[in-house]
């Protein structure tokens, strides 16, 4: 979420209680007139902001960039780090929002206007988002901490000039400082891409993470107001800095790097060309923006709904906000107890949203559309099926990792600057149609979601399991095979699926020698090391496109089939595909699916998996034979080499080594 469409709403959170007070009343702190302090103190603001800016300049040109530092796994999987990012992303929006019901009071302070005052908010929207785009790369190349760091301490220094700031020019010089630090949002989201590899992991994360932010967003005006009520506007300045120099303190003590160590980088235009020339990528970021300009449609006109509408009052606008927030963060709460594949999440949740918001809205501007009640209820269930967004996030980021901070800044943006934009939209649908303009805004929004969803994750001919079959499969120097050879191990390996026709089954097949009959678990232990680099490493998108080519020649080139063979397939062929793709859809590939590759592999766990020995040297070890009286044998289920006894003695070992292992090429050192 971003705070785009806040301005108004908020607004008119506090004003009563600025209404008591005229515009000269003034606080009293430790002797001083707070409303005086811009006189008397202003050179300090102006002093610390010349001093930040130039100091900023002097260092970039004359000095430059650090050099990256190398990632602590300490960082992994540690739940202080969600805590943190939590609190720094909370705040960050509290920042922003915490001064609009203060609006009328600076006005005459700063000697400014509104629509000066109101611009900052749109200057720090549109500068926060920009700058993004810039400080999350850079993250990829120096590191997250440095950035951390800086942004953090720039916090600092801003909301220390906004609370002594003279007038509404230094004011909004200020306000920029604070933009350069807020900017460190989409790097707070690549941290958590790099602390939690798994996805389900990664959700939880996320989950808490969005929750502070919506305390933030709308606790923000709310004790701003109260505060600067009872003391002055310029006190909730103070106490920000103080918030920021303790975060600051910690992320300069505590927080280490976490950014994946990568020789070489993608450049921003490599980075730009895998995100925006990948259908999936694209579907989950036009998804996510969708998803939010339903939220933004509602979050910038409820007050002018209410009270310009129904002349309800600014209290009334208050608790219908809170309890908004209160849907959202229990839709919140149940994602984050999903125990599912993010991708079989995100489905649910997403057909909860465009079906049942999409719908309600849909009915609400039919037959409803002169009732707050029906309006209400469709933007409470749109509240709480919000939470939608989580899971797509995480799958954006997941094939991400060697650029998750470039990554994570095209996210946020298309989370801010569309949605802002087709809010205000809505608003115009509002003031020409009444209530059914803005209903049938969030209706469309909501339906269009669910659709470009579906149309980029409802497709069976994907590049699935063909990747997993292609790296095992591998058969140069450093790949499973070649280190299996040298240890004796093994002659031959292929993996690959087989349709039983209401599922399909991955199969590795690895020819033993007598040997390798001895040393069944290390050979599991090596090839689940394999699988563990596949799942820890981003899917290769040049891989899955040179697939897709090969298999479009093997097609384009295959020999004929017997009649009755052809004849065979096309009918089994017809149950899974529609006609006109009975030929094509089992072997042409239609897209590479980096996102559904990545939740494919996260199915290839020990634990699922079952070991089917065959020699002849169990013979003497089998009770029981196969139908039509072959002489071929079948083990016991007591015999300690079946399936059940190996997965049993792999788990820990293969956990341990998993665990300790972190190359990020698919070659196996030998020891």
């Amino acid at each position: 979420m971003d705070d785009a469409c806040f301005l108004q709403i908020n607004s008119t959170i506090g004003v009563s209680s600025l209404q008591l007070k005229e515009s000269q009343s003034v606080g009293v702190l430790h002797g001083f007139q707070l409303a005086q302090l811009g006189q008397e103190y202003g050179w300090l603001c102006k002093a610390v902001t010349v001093t930040t800016y130039t100091s900023l300049a002097v260092i970039l040109l004359c000095f430059g960039c650090p050099e990256k530092g190398p990632k602590d796994p300490r960082m992994v999987g540690r739940s202080t780090v969600t805590i943190y990012l939590g609190l720094v992303v909370g705040l960050l929006y509290f920042t922003t929002d915490q001064y609009l019901p203060s609006m009328p009071q600076m006005e005459v302070e700063l000697a400014g206007s509104q629509t000066l005052l109101s611009g900052s908010v749109q200057l720090n929207i549109f500068s926060k988002c920009v700058i993004g785009l810039i400080v999350a790369p850079l993250s990829d190349k120096i590191g997250r901490r440095p950035i951390i760091v800086t942004c953090t301490t720039l916090l600092i220094l801003g909301s220390f000039g906004c609370a002594l700031a003279p007038d509404v020019g230094w004011f909004l010089a200020s306000r920029i400082l604070q933009s350069l630090g807020e900017s460190l949002e989409p790097v707070t989201f690549a941290i958590l891409r790099d602390c939690f590899p798994e996805p389900q992991d990664r959700l939880a994360a996320v989950s808490v993470v969005r929750a502070f932010e919506l305390f933030g967003i709308f606790l923000g005006p709310v004790v701003g107001g109260l505060v600067a009520s009872f003391s002055h506007w310029r006190v909730p300045f103070f106490l920000l800095t103080l918030a920021w120099a303790g975060l600051a303190h910690y992320a300069a003590f505590c927080i280490h790097e976490t950014a994946v160590d990568t020789k070489d980088p993608p450049s921003y235009k490599q980075s730009f060309q895998r995100v925006f020339w990948d259908p999936q990528l694209v579907t989950l970021l036009m998804t996510e923006t969708l998803v939010l300009s339903t939220y933004y449609a509602f979050d910038s006109n409820i007050s002018y709904l209410t009270e310009g509408l129904y002349g309800k009052g600014t209290v009334t606008t208050s608790w219908l906000i809170g309890a908004f927030a209160l849907c959202s963060a229990f839709g919140m709460l149940l994602v984050t107890m999903s125990t599912g594949q993010v991708l079989v999440t995100a489905k649910r949740w997403m057909t909860a949203f465009s079906l049942g918001s999409g719908l309600f809205f849909v009915i609400a501007a039919i037959f409803f559309s002169h009732y707050l009640w029906a309006y209400l209820g469709s933007s409470f269930l749109m509240g709480f099926t919000l939470a939608c967004y989580l899971p797509l996030g995480v799958l954006f980021l997941d094939p991400l990792e060697d650029f998750a901070g470039t990554a994570a800044s095209f996210e946020v943006f298309a989370q801010a600057a569309p949605p802002s934009i087709y809010s205000a939209l809505a608003t115009q649908g509002l003031i020409h149609f009444g209530q059914r303009g803005l209903t049938w805004f969030q209706a469309g929004s909501a339906l269009l979601a669910g659709a470009v969803f579906w149309m980029g994750f409802g497709s069976t001919s994907t590049l699935i399991m063909e990747h997993a079959e292609e790296s095992i499969e591998h058969l140069g120097p450093g790949s499973l095979l070649s280190a299996l050879k040298a240890s004796g191990w093994a002659t031959s390996l292929s993996a690959g699926t087989t349709d039983f026709g209401s599922f399909s089954q991955f199969q590795v097949t690895i020819a033993l020698t007598e040997q390798g009959l001895e040393k069944i678990q290390e050979i599991g232990q090596r090839l689940f090391t394999m699988i563990g680099l596949l799942r820890a490493t981003p899917v290769s998108q040049w891989m899955l496109q040179e697939m897709q080519q090969l298999l479009e020649v093997q097609f384009r080139f295959a020999d004929d089939s017997q009649p009755y063979n052809l004849v065979s397939r096309l009918a089994r062929n017809l149950q899974n595909y529609p006609p006109e793709e009975v030929l094509a859809a089992p072997v042409l590939l239609s897209e590479p699916d980096v996102v559904r590759t990545k939740d494919f592999l996260q199915h290839l766990m020990v634990d699922q998996v079952r070991v089917e020995l065959v020699s002849k040297s169990y013979k003497d070890r089998c009770d029981q034979q196969e139908p039509k009286g072959r002489s071929d044998s079948v083990p016991s289920s007591g015999d300690a080499r079946s399936g059940g006894k190996v997965k049993r003695v792999l788990r820990p070992r293969l956990q341990k080594q998993t665990a300790a292992y972190c190359s990020k090429d698919y070659n196996l050192e030998l020891k």
